[in-house]
Parts: structure tokens; C-alpha cells; sequence
């Protein structure tokens, strides 16, 4: 009974789009919060009861531990599948608050599978507001510390080390986090960076009037104005998405793409950029 995905695959390769089945049959009461609000119709309220998932899935208590548990596990249940194959994960892209609680919370053999979701849904690690894993670790280490108290008063330095290390895995597999997570080190100032970047590809560079500048131009290098204009906007988009990861906007899904590109198609410049800019 109940709701069955029916997909073809073969190894760790999916070799048909996924088609969704209503048995006959009364279906079993699902166990989980998660799975009960995913057991709803689309359209007829899967939305609302998602949201309500994710808002409890924000306390401290046992309850929400599970749901992030479950939405890990949903996440490594994937092996190919689009994300988006869920509407959980679609709409899982605009909260920001739960994804992080993910990523700390993931085993190492689950944190690839949470950290890829990124690849396939309008939402980029980078542009996550600082506060929102500040929150996440100050969690982690709470768990952590329930853990270890039996170590007594040790137990805070090894709580600690333990959520270090989560973090050092977080930054190795994402690079851009490194700003954002632990202390960066001096790269130099904005300025330099982009005359450099100019320097070695501003012929690479395709580009037209900024997107950034009508949302937080006057947040943005005015400095920037004075150089080539076709390579405004991909000036602007590490320091936009630094800009996100103060909290300062939260970027549509039409610019986390272009920012995706510009630190696919240059990314030493944006790299550099992004922990510069987020420094300053």
C-alpha cells in the first residue's frame, strides 16, 4: 500500500526517469514526520506540511534531530537521482537553516551526498548566511558535549575538537567555506585581486551590465566602475555572494546560477575574491 518510485537502474547508474505509482490498497501509517508530510498529494498540501517538517526540524529537541537524520538519510538514498525528484529537496534549497544542520550532522559517509546537493539545486554552499552555521555548530557541540560527558572536564575540549574536525571536512570538500568557517588568511584587498584577474583573462570575460548592482550596488566595489564593463558582473559576483554570507541579501536562483558559472569558469579569481570580500 501506499505511494512506491519505480526507477531502472543498473550499479551506481540510473538509467530511467522516475515514475511514481499509487498502489492499491490502504497504505501503512507512515512512521516519520518527514515521511508523513512527503505521503502528501502534490498540490494538496505537501507544501505546507514540508514547511511545517522544516520549522520543527529548527528545535533542540529529539524530534529534530530525527527529521534531519531522515532528510540525511533521503539525501544518500539518491545514488543519481536528481534532488529534485523530491519535492522536500526543492524546497529544502531555500532553507538555509536546515541544510546546515544537515551538513553538521551528516557521518562521513553521508556528507558527500548532503554537500552534492548543491550541484543540482539553485542554492550554493557559499552563499549560506554565516549565522545559520554558527547555529548549527553551536548545536553539534552541544551533542557532541552530551556525548562525552562522562569525560568530565575534558569533556569541552574534545566536544570541540569534534566539531573542528566536521568543519575541516566541510572546508576540504568545499573550499569556499574556508572564509566562512575558519579563520582565512591574508590573501590581499579586493583591488588587487580583480587587477590581477584582469591581467591574465579579462579577454576570457563575456559579460554585460551587472545584475548585482540594482540589489546591493552600493554594497559592491565602486571601484569596479572604473574598469572594462563587459567584466562588471563577473567582478561583482564573488563579492555578491560574500555579501549572502554576511546576511546582507539572500540571492534569487537566477543569480546563484551565474555565480556557479563564474566560479566554474574562473575559479582562482573567485576564490580569491570571495574570502577577500568576505574579510573586508
Amino acid at each position: 500500500g501506499g505511494t512506491w518510485l519505480f526507477y531502472l537502474r543498473s550499479g551506481e547508474t540510473v538509467l530511467s526517469r522516475p515514475l511514481v505509482f499509487l498502489t492499491g490498497g490502504t497504505p501503512d501509517q507512515p512512521a516519520t514526520a518527514l515521511a508523513r508530510a512527503m505521503s502528501h498529494p502534490p498540490r494538496q498540501g505537501l507544501d505546507e506540511a514540508l514547511r511545517a517538517v522544516f520549522d520543527a526540524a529548527c528545535g533542540e529537541d529529539e524530534p529534530a534531530e530525527s527529521i534531519i537524520a531522515d532528510l540525511i538519510a533521503l539525501a544518500a538514498s539518491l545514488r543519481g537521482l536528481p534532488p529534485a525528484t523530491f519535492r522536500a529537496f526543492e524546497l529544502l534549497a531555500g532553507r538555509p537553516d536546515v541544510l546546515t544542520r544537515m551538513a553538521m550532522a551528516a557521518g562521513p559517509d553521508q556528507r558527500e551526498a548532503v554537500l552534492a546537493l548543491s550541484d543540482a539545486l539553485p542554492f550554493a554552499w557559499c552563499t549560506v548566511p554565516h549565522s545559520c552555521w554558527q547555529e548549527s555548530q553551536r548545536l553539534a557541540f552541544g551533542r557532541a558535549l552530551l556525548l562525552l560527558q562522562g569525560l568530565g572536564s575534558d569533556a569541552p575540549r574534545y566536544a570541540k575538537e569534534t566539531v573542528d574536525r566536521t568543519v575541516a571536512a566541510l572546508v576540504q570538500r568545499e573550499p569556499l567555506l574556508g572564509p566562512v568557517l575558519v579563520q582565512s588568511k591574508d590573501i590581499g584587498s579586493i583591488r588587487e585581486i580583480a587587477q590581477a584577474f584582469l591581467n591574465r583573462a579579462v579577454d576570457r570575460v563575456h559579460g554585460h551590465r551587472s545584475r548585482y548592482r540594482d540589489s546591493v550596488g552600493h554594497r559592491l566595489p565602486s571601484y569596479f566602475l572604473n574598469l572594462p564593463d563587459h567584466c562588471l558582473e563577473t567582478l561583482d559576483a564573488p563579492c555578491a555572494a560574500a555579501l549572502a554570507a554576511r546576511g546582507e541579501w539572500v540571492p534569487a536562483a537566477d543569480d546563484i546560477r551565474h555565480m556557479k558559472a563564474v566560479a566554474r569558469n574562473f575559479p582562482v579569481f573567485f576564490t580569491d575574491a570571495f574570502a577577500a570580500s568576505f574579510k573586508e
